[in-house]
């Protein structure tokens, strides 16, 4: 066998998922099962299917079109907040996701009713930190970067991370939602940018 490997026992997956879903199914609770820490491993969304969970949800939607694109039905949602250069795809891919900006919504909504789909939104309300910091949220986490080698050329600063956000602290900055921020990078962020799926190359002649 390759090494070094990493072995994935799908009966015990599909017996443990099972568990889970019968006990909150017993207190009237669904459940949707988050493959992002396995990078949509269609072989993973496969056998909690079979355990009878119905709802799948991932931070990317590209490990969504993959597995509409194999043909596994089930509810999916994005759990991480779209971006608006993604409104088409989410669309395309995801049946609910998670929002907080308004001008995103309206841009989904204007798309699912272009599309004559119905999409879902939850709706989260960020609270303010203490203090007199703003901040910005952006699409890049841990699963894309390597944080400490990240630094900011627009005068912010890296507050910290998830596996899917970034959070600055952008001071006066006038940031509006779409916008992008640039960043100088350490060898550790190259090397973890280069090899992620989810950040896409640009060569510029």
């Amino acid at each position: 066998m390759p090494a070094p490997r990493i072995e994935i026992s799908l009966a015990k997956l599909i017996h443990n998922a099972r568990t889970v879903r019968s006990l909150y199914a017993s207190k009237r609770i669904s459940v949707t099962a988050v493959t992002k820490g396995v990078c949509g491993s269609t072989k993973i969304a496969e056998a909690l299917l079979k355990s009878g969970i119905r709802s799948i949800g991932d931070s990317r939607i590209a490990n969504l079109r993959k597995m509409r694109e194999i043909g596994l039905e089930a509810e999916f949602m994005l759990v991480r907040l779209p971006m608006v250069s993604e409104i088409e795809s989410v669309i395309e891919f995801a049946d609910i996701s998670l929002n907080t900006e308004a001008r995103v919504i309206r841009a989904l909504s204007e798309e699912a009713v272009r599309r004559g789909r119905i999409h879902r939104v939850l709706l989260m309300v960020e609270l303010e930190d203490r203090g007199n910091v703003r901040r910005a949220i952006l699409a890049l986490g841990r699963q894309d970067i390597e944080v400490s080698a990240l630094r900011p050329r627009e005068g912010a600063s890296v507050l910290g991370a998830s596996s899917d956000h970034l959070i600055l602290d952008i001071g006066d900055l006038r940031l509006r939602v779409g916008d992008e921020v640039r960043f100088d990078i350490g060898y550790g962020a190259l090397l973890r940018a280069m090899s992620s799926p989810f950040v896409e190359q640009v060569y510029l002649s």
